[in-house]
């Protein structure tokens, strides 16, 4: 009986302070209410309306798919990526009247191979990197000065190179050889070592008209070459070094083969000015060469 009068007691007290709770909730807001109004009055400022509940329309599927793809599309905007899926993998190939119009617009005739900047380890690299320019842009039909003459300047003069025969000063370089096209290039580096078949040369190149001082031509080119050549342990008598220096010219020479491949042919080629609609190729190179059969 005690255990009964104690469960009815427990709830009568429970219900009179939630009656309690509910009685001072609605006078205190009614205070609050009236005290914003003679607040109101006083200032003469506009009492703060209460916010009135508003009705949420659930989102459907479709459109937060939507708002996601409005989202992705942002943020590979912001970083810099604007390509579509078949711009990415199937890309628009650019015609050499687009990319070489000053050429085709000038129709240079001679090319000036400055002297070039050697920054590589490789003590002949800039002897070997001047006879395969010449040699691949004479095959393009262009008009080149002589590599001795060059390098004899090269000797007399140790400014006379690519590293401080700037461009600013090509109208120099038309006034004394009379050069339509002042090439610059800067060897960064050729790694070739004696136990291997692979050659890795790195280097950039500029073409400015020695007329409008315009560049003609500009490419930054990373080429790896394997070739067949029988390695060679260079403790023993068979190994020379005249041998490593063949293989890294004829690196080169291809080397300078691919850079040009898309350079306008010069008036001394029979394909000269045949080439407009053909596609070029970008203006950073990445390729890699092997000639060892499988």
């Amino acid at each position: 009986m005690k255990q009964l009068i104690y469960l009815f007691a427990m709830a009568f007290l429970f219900t009179a302070c939630n009656v309690t709770d509910k009685v001072k909730d609605k006078y205190l807001k009614e205070d609050e209410i009236r005290t914003e109004d003679i607040l109101a009055e006083i200032t003469g400022e506009k009492k703060n309306e209460p916010i009135k509940d508003t009705t949420v329309n659930p989102i459907s599927k479709k459109e937060l798919k939507r708002l996601a793809k409005e989202q992705k599309r942002r943020e590979k905007e912001l970083a810099g990526d604007t390509l579509n899926f078949f711009e990415k993998n199937f890309p628009k190939k650019i015609r050499r009247d687009s990319i070489y119009s000053k050429v085709y617009k000038e129709l240079p005739r001679s090319i000036f191979v400055v002297y070039p900047w050697n920054r590589s380890k490789n003590q002949y690299g800039d002897k070997l990197f001047l006879t395969a320019l010449t040699k691949e842009l004479s095959i393009k039909g262009y008009y080149l000065f002589p590599v001795t003459s060059l390098d004899e300047h090269a000797k007399m003069d140790t400014l006379f190179n690519s590293h401080w025969l700037t461009a600013a000063k090509t109208p120099l370089i038309y006034k004394e050889y009379g050069a339509d096209i002042a090439l610059f290039i800067t060897i960064f580096s050729i790694n070739k070592e004696y136990w291997s078949t692979q050659t890795e040369i790195v280097a950039d190149y500029t073409m400015i008209s020695t007329h409008t001082h315009d560049t003609l031509f500009h490419r930054q080119a990373t080429f790896s070459y394997r070739s067949p050549f029988p390695l060679k342990d260079k403790s023993e008598d068979s190994f020379w070094e005249s041998s490593k220096e063949m293989q890294i010219y004829e690196a080169i020479e291809q080397m300078q083969h691919y850079v040009f491949l898309d350079f306008p042919y010069g008036p001394y080629h029979k394909e000269y000015l045949k080439d407009k609609k053909k596609f070029s190729h970008s203006n950073y190179m990445n390729y890699k060469i092997s000639i060892i059969p499988d």
